[in-house]
């Protein structure tokens, strides 16, 4: 599922049984606005096309990949 990250934060203080720093973003899609965790590591900003992997019952945003032609 394709979207655009609407907005993200790190969490600190995380609930037990996560790890800290917890990287999460708001990502509006056709389907509506989920909440997803951010890649580790990656420079997420606000307005970046990100894809929509669901694991389990969670929603994962990964960066979307472009090829063209230029």
């Amino acid at each position: 599922m394709k979207g655009r990250i609407l907005t993200h934060t790190s969490l600190r203080v995380v609930p037990e049984g996560y790890s800290s720093p917890l990287d999460i973003c708001f990502v509006q899609t056709a389907k509506g606005t989920f909440l997803a965790y951010s890649p580790k590591n990656s420079k997420v900003r606000i307005g970046q096309r990100v894809t929509l992997k669901k694991q389990g019952k969670h929603y994962y945003a990964a960066e979307r990949k472009f090829l063209g032609l230029i």
